[in-house]
């Protein structure tokens, strides 16, 4: 993907999740909000994506329990090459558990969210992070 192919004013989102469902969902709901989505299985495929798409990414989202790699240490990873995406964590467990075990940073730029979630909820909390972003 290029510049090229980018339309003007469309963020751009990356999607890692193990789970195909729940990345499948996640894609359609940011689809439906006139996001374009990149999705990865693994941390690892998510940096991959990262070092070769030239294309300006707005907002990464992933798991945080991912296997090979956990969802931080690939957003840590990622944010080494592009430090302006923000990121919004998704979790299984219980979000304050997830923090006070430093799996998730809580730095202005990280946000979590626990699964389930409530689509509207989820839905503003990407805008949100999309409306604030540095990359916007």
């Amino acid at each position: 993907m290029t510049h090229a192919d980018a339309a003007a004013g469309t963020p751009t989102v990356l999607v890692a999740d193990d789970e195909q469902v729940m990345r499948e969902l996640i894609a359609a709901l940011l689809e439906i909000d006139g996001c374009r989505v990149l999705q990865a299985q693994t941390g690892a495929e998510a940096i991959a994506l990262v070092e070769k798409c030239d294309v300006k990414i707005d907002l990464l989202i992933m798991d945080v329990m991912m296997p090979e790699m956990t969802g931080p240490e690939a957003a840590a990873r990622i944010r080494e090459q592009r430090p302006e995406i923000v990121v919004l964590f998704l979790t299984g467990q219980d979000p304050d558990a997830v923090r006070e075990r430093g799996l998730a940073d809580a730095d202005a730029d990280v946000e979590l969210l626990g699964k389930p979630f409530e689509t509207g909820e989820f839905r503003r909390r990407v805008r949100n992070l999309i409306d604030s972003s540095p990359t916007g």
